[in-house]
């Protein structure tokens, strides 16, 4: 007769088959359900496959970049700089051996050059600004002392202070000094060079005396002593710009007459 330890022993390996014949039943299910899933699965897949069109040629179809307005363009082209700045950069890195460093940095400018850009710009902002030129009221005339017997000529002057004035003039609603001012003005910055320790000082205007200023039937004439000048008083140097004449104003011209510039310097 089998002992009690006997007994259970052969419980025990009973229950332990019992138990790994269920684990393999319970695996074989579960591999011929998850079969059977991967073959509902890749059915429709092929049915897709069969029915789908060929691929396009990418070449074909034509891409459609969005539009940009001029600032996005000139951000967009400022960031492909920067890349191609830093490609460079790292492709001489690596020809030469050096360690990367940081993204190039734009030289600093000393005060002359920039103040020779800001000069340039000036410039170009002034050539834009006098292709427009005011119409005048006015014509101007003038002529220098050697010039008495031939005539006056044709006065074209371009800034647009004088032309300004010319037409206020015109219109009554500025004296007949300050036009001579603005116009002894326009024509020393027509012969005036200019430079460096120059002062430039106020146009000078003579009050025209009363026989100077005479009345022709209606039309009445203005007479008037204009001189402008700048002097330059620098270590030894001294120079002296001048620009002076007569001016005359009547109710549709004015003249210029017996006009110079000078220029006298010692060292």
């Amino acid at each position: 007769m089998p002992s009690v330890f006997d007994r259970l022993a052969q419980q025990g390996t009973s229950s332990s088959n019992q138990r790994t014949t269920e684990e393999k039943q319970e695996r074989e299910q579960k591999e011929k359900q998850r079969k059977a899933e991967a073959a509902a699965i890749s059915s429709p897949r092929r049915s897709n496959l069969m029915h789908a069109k060929p691929p396009q040629d990418a070449s074909s179809t034509p891409i459609k970049s969005p539009k940009k307005n001029p600032k996005e363009l000139e951000e967009f082209f400022g960031r492909l700089y920067k890349q191609e700045t830093v490609s460079s950069s790292a492709h001489h890195q690596e020809e030469s051996g050096n360690e990367p460093s940081s993204l190039p940095t734009s030289p600093k400018k000393t005060l002359k050059q920039q103040a020779e850009f800001f000069d340039r710009l000036y410039h170009q902002d002034k050539k834009l600004s006098n292709t427009y030129v005011i119409p005048i009221k006015m014509k101007l005339r003038i002529r220098t002392k050697s010039e008495a017997k031939k005539g006056y000529n044709e006065l074209d002057l371009q800034g647009e202070d004088v032309r300004n004035a010319i037409n206020t003039y015109a219109s009554g609603k500025l004296s007949g000094k300050a036009l001579a001012v603005s116009v002894i003005d326009a024509l020393f910055q027509r012969d005036y060079s200019g430079g460096s320790h120059w002062e430039v000082y106020p146009s000078v205007v003579d009050e025209p005396r009363e026989e100077q200023t005479k009345c022709v039937g209606e039309e009445k004439s203005e007479f008037y002593d204009v001189e402008k000048k700048a002097i330059k008083d620098w270590r030894d140097e001294y120079s002296v710009a001048s620009a002076r004449g007569k001016i005359k104003i009547s109710s549709g011209d004015i003249y210029v007459d017996e006009y110079s510039f000078t220029l006298t310097g010692r060292k």
